[in-house]
């Protein structure tokens, strides 16, 4: 199961509720000291290939040792995604959204693990283009 959190037109109360949902899921992922993990990770958004192609990260003790392109393994420029190549910095992703005030906020965790599986960012509602979503799958805790 997974829960699902919006903020949409920034309404204080919405933005409250995403902040402590993330607040909540941030604390959980925390509490559960995973630090060695991989995952796929696609970033949508009006952007070239290089940063929209899916991607694995692999995280060990809690520091990103690669980011490498899912369909040929090879590397990936760590300029595209250091500001979202581990979980912590997916949470960061989140509340750097909601301190910039976006217009639209969707966010999707997982139940068991509390990481971000699904951001949704739409930061002026009118403008076209400026979306852009973080999927994160395939995740697994290596040891």
């Amino acid at each position: 199961m997974l829960l699902v959190a919006v903020v949409s037109g920034l309404a204080c109360d919405a933005q409250n509720e995403i902040k402590e949902s993330l607040n909540r899921h941030r604390q959980q992922w925390a509490s559960q000291e995973i630090s060695s993990y991989r995952y796929q990770l696609r970033v949508n958004c009006f952007c070239p290939p290089e940063i929209t192609d899916p991607v694995i990260v692999e995280v060990r003790d809690g520091a990103t040792i690669s980011v490498s392109y899912a369909a040929t393994g090879r590397p990936a420029e760590s300029r595209y995604f250091e500001k979202y190549d581990s979980v912590d910095e997916l949470f960061l992703v989140i509340d750097d959204a909601l301190g910039r005030r976006a217009a639209e906020i969707s966010v999707t965790y997982d139940e068991k693990l509390s990481l971000p599986t699904r951001i949704y960012i739409d930061f002026v509602k009118q403008a076209i283009d400026d979306e852009i979503a973080y999927d994160v799958s395939e995740f697994e805790t290596l040891k």
